[in-house]
């Protein structure tokens, strides 16, 4: 694990995330003969820390004797103090007992399949006055089998280099970096030929070698260290072509940065590792900000065209855990770690167990590890920080499970609203814009009604029903709702205000979905700085066709389209509008076919696509929108102090809370008069057995994976899922302690909706960083922008159906009285 403030890498701003982004499998990974399908499974595994490479704070019981003079502080140290028999003597005993082949049963019993296992270049090719003792090999030897018969897979990870690739104390070594001086590289090299050369027969249980871990790039040559890491591969491969190869990200601040690296391999993977517990202001973040980041960290996993695993992370918002910032050092959490200011008490945390945390502890570590979870699956997968410790319980995932705080089954939720919207959880989360690919199975979200014909007016709001009331029947509602819809002359308004209901912005979701078709909105955008209107069709597995309205530029309609959410930022284009997009109604077409989009305003195509001209080389697949689609309509602050710089630059700036629109009527809006749906023939070839709903029959998540059925797609209440449909609510509530996990009737069930933002992940801006989009849940029953990320859709009440807008015919007093009556309603709805 990492061991220093300056270089734990976390995310500043709560971004909002947009649809499960996937990124697609590129040459550099395609999946030869590895004995696990990186591409089609998630890893889910945990590091065995603490085993053949010591840290002081994982067993303090080791270090103890030291505790006072502080002379022993890492391996090297105790090694070369007690001299190698007594080392050899104590090692062994520790080895042996540690970890047992019981351990990788209970590992696989929770759900796991993989377990990664650090390992120091002394066990391998020790140096010639190197104090460290050896025998961990004929330990690990027993490992390699206890794995295969409890099922699991192994990655092996060279955690400790000769000089010491980072100056941590779990590379073996505290202090200075001296890797890549002298000889160090080349030795390195060898300790990784003789590990690939000793397990290379075992490939049906070692699917992966991590060259190094951590090292730590800010204080190295990165030239250098790419260059080795393509050194190293190459002495993999030559030991065996059935193992991925793994490379840390170095404390690169970018995943891009790695983007171009490794072109001509197969196999490759790229290993982070997230904490938000190493400097002051990380520990002091709320539950909720620990939360919003872990979150925000999904969609730049997505983002990353090679596989990615989060191969370290954990359960603690603290740096309570006795010796975790050094032997003898204490916490910045409670101000005794030097240099620091008290932020809360570490009573509980500094050592303990899982039972002794107190009731908000628990909580807030069962919400984070959910959140890390929805987040790290996002791509390949992740490895848990640790699997057990003397007396650190918010990093023991033994004690974690024991205790209720780490899911079992793995995919269960407490919390299922934390992230964005795509995973199936309960209720809504399991309904339009449920990502399949990215839920626990194939049928986790329910099945989509059908494409249907239909000219859509506003006349009334009676087609709307908000995302708290909506169940799955298209023949109900014709929309859902999440913001704050208002009706106004034969119009529906999507709003957005400063505070309330709308203050994420509104979006209005077809119920019914498009699956190739010509679809019409009349509407007119909204106007002013860093305010987005939207006329999108999206499907669950993130395929994407947009018009896209920015306020500061109302002649332009901005088009695009997305393959599975995979960021390209060369598939936009700017469409010239006759006049301005606020002032007057215009007409808006997308006319999708199997082997063709057009974009077109006021009855002139604009824009063509052909699917013949989107063959991606890379990945062997036409990257053209291919899958069932809703219509989606969206108003959002892009230009939301929160989001990223990029986003807000692209928005126009800042949003203005105090422009004309918003003094006048209280808040921005876009009009929708009409919207037409002409549904095309049903493809050829399709899977059809019946003919009211789509569904995906594999993980492809292409046109040749959905399948026609006469599936159900209503649940009975928002406790159900596609998997169990018939769910209801439990007729009587018992009261609760704050120890006892949520019964089904205490999950939150309802997200913010899906569809607005630039696109999959975001629009290209100056700082590369930038991966905010247009996206992130709210908790049931809040309409608090606090509950989700800036430009997410909160939920959305029945109260508006009432009453018709005011807006510009309307003035004077009546302004006045609706920007009170927004106020009420917004206390209302909080």
């Amino acid at each position: 694990m990492i061991g220093t403030s300056t270089l734990c890498r976390f995310i500043t701003a709560i971004v909002v995330l947009l649809g499960n982004v996937r990124a697609a499998p590129t040459s550099s990974i395609a999946n030869r003969a590895v004995a696990f399908d990186f591409n089609g499974d998630k890893v889910r595994g945990v590091n065995l820390g603490g085993w053949f490479v010591l840290e002081p704070w994982i067993t303090p019981s080791i270090f103890a004797e030291w505790s006072s003079s502080q002379t022993v502080v890492d391996e090297y140290t105790y090694t070369k103090t007690l001299g190698k028999a007594e080392a050899s003597s104590r090692l062994q005993k520790h080895w042996n007992s540690w970890i047992t082949q019981g351990d990788f049963n209970t590992i696989a019993q929770a759900g796991l399949n993989h377990v990664r296992i650090p390992i120091g270049y002394w066990a391998l090719a020790p140096l010639g006055g190197d104090p460290y003792v050896q025998g961990q090999l004929d330990v690990l030897d027993k490992a390699i089998n206890w794995a295969r018969g409890a099922g699991l897979k192994i990655m092996l990870d060279l955690h400790g280099a000769p000089g010491s690739q980072n100056g941590f104390d779990n590379s073996g070594k505290l202090g200075s970096v001296d890797w890549q001086k002298g000889d160090s590289v080349s030795q390195t090299l060898t300790a990784l030929q003789n590990l690939a050369n000793r397990y290379k027969g075992d490939t049906d249980v070692v699917t992966a070698i991590e060259l190094l871990n951590e090292p730590l790039g800010p204080a190295l040559d990165m030239g250098g260290v790419q260059d080795f890491y393509n050194k190293g591969y190459q002495v993999v491969k030559s030991a065996s072509q059935n193992l991925a190869v793994v490379f840390h990200d170095a404390f690169q601040q970018d995943f891009s940065y790695w983007n171009g690296f490794g072109g001509g391999m197969n196999n490759i993977m790229l290993d982070t590792h997230q904490y938000q517990i190493f400097s002051p202001d990380q520990v002091g973040r709320s539950p909720q900000e620990h939360v919003s980041n872990a979150c925000a960290l999904g969609p730049k996993l997505a983002g990353t065209n090679k596989w990615i695993v989060v191969g370290e992370w954990t359960g603690a918002q603290t740096d309570c855990a006795k010796w975790l910032n050094g032997l003898g050092k204490g916490a910045r959490y409670d101000g005794t770690f030097p240099g620091s200011s008290w932020t809360g008490d570490c009573k509980g945390k500094y050592t303990g167990t899982v039972a002794g945390l107190s009731s908000d502890d628990k909580k807030n570590l069962r919400s984070y590890v959910e959140a890390q979870l929805d987040a790290y699956e996002q791509h390949t997968g992740w490895f848990f920080w640790t699997w057990k410790t003397e007396s650190a319980p918010e990093w023991n995932m033994k004690d974690l499970i024991a205790g209720g705080l780490f899911p079992q089954p793995l995919n269960s939720r407490q919390y299922p609203s934390q992230c964005e919207y795509g995973q199936c959880g309960v209720g809504a989360f399991c309904l339009g814009g449920c990502d399949p690919l990215n839920s626990f199975s194939l049928d986790s979200c329910t099945p989509a009604p059908i494409c249907n014909s239909e000219d859509y007016d506003f006349d009334s709001l009676d087609s709307i029903q908000p995302n708290t009331e909506y169940l799955g029947d298209a023949s109900k509602a014709k929309w859902v709702s999440s913001g704050k819809p208002e009706l106004y002359e034969d119009n529906v308004l999507l709003t957005l205000s400063e505070t309330g209901a709308s203050s994420s912005g509104t979006l209005l979701a077809s119920t019914s979905y498009v699956w190739y078709g010509k679809v019409t909105a009349q509407m007119k955008s909204s106007r002013g700085k860093g305010v987005v209107s939207a006329f999108i069709l999206m499907s669950d597995v993130k395929d994407e066709i947009d018009f896209e309205f920015v306020g500061t530029d109302l002649r332009t309609a901005q088009s695009n389209f997305y393959f599975q959410g995979i960021p390209d930022y060369d598939n936009g284009d700017n469409l010239t509008v006759k006049s301005s997009t606020f002032d007057d109604y215009h007409t808006y077409e997308l006319d999708w076919s199997p082997t063709q989009l057009t974009w077109s305003v006021d009855g002139t195509v604009l824009r063509t696509l052909k699917r013949s001209d989107t063959w991606n080389t890379t990945t062997n697949q036409y990257h053209y929108p291919q899958t069932p689609a809703r219509v989606e309509l969206s108003l959002w602050p892009a230009g939301s102090s929160k989001n990223g710089q990029g986003t807000i630059a692209w928005a126009g700036g800042l949003v203005d809370w105090n422009a004309p629109d918003v003094e006048r009527f209280g808040y921005y809006y876009a009009m929708v008069k009409e919207i037409k749906v002409d549904c095309y023939p049903t493809p050829d070839g399709v899977k059809k057995k019946g003919d009211k709903a789509y569904i995906y029959t594999a993980k492809s998540g292409t046109n040749d994976s959905v399948a026609i059925t006469d599936d159900n797609t209503v649940l009975k209440s928002l406790l159900g899922t596609g998997t169990d449909m018939d769910a209801d609510y439990p007729k009587a509530k018992e009261s609760k302690s704050a120890d006892t996990p949520a019964a089904a009737s205490d999950l939150a069930t309802v997200p913010g909706l899906t569809g607005a933002g630039p696109g999959t992940n975001g629009h290209p801006g100056n700082n590369g960083n930038d991966g905010t989009t247009g996206e992130t849940a709210g908790g049931s029953g809040s309409s608090s922008s606090s509950s989700g990320g800036v430009g997410g859709f909160s939920q959305g009440t029945d109260t508006q159906k009432t009453s018709e807008a005011s807006l510009p015919k309307e003035r004077g007093l009546q302004s006045s009285l609706f920007a009170a009556l927004v106020a009420v309603l917004a206390l209302l709805v909080l």
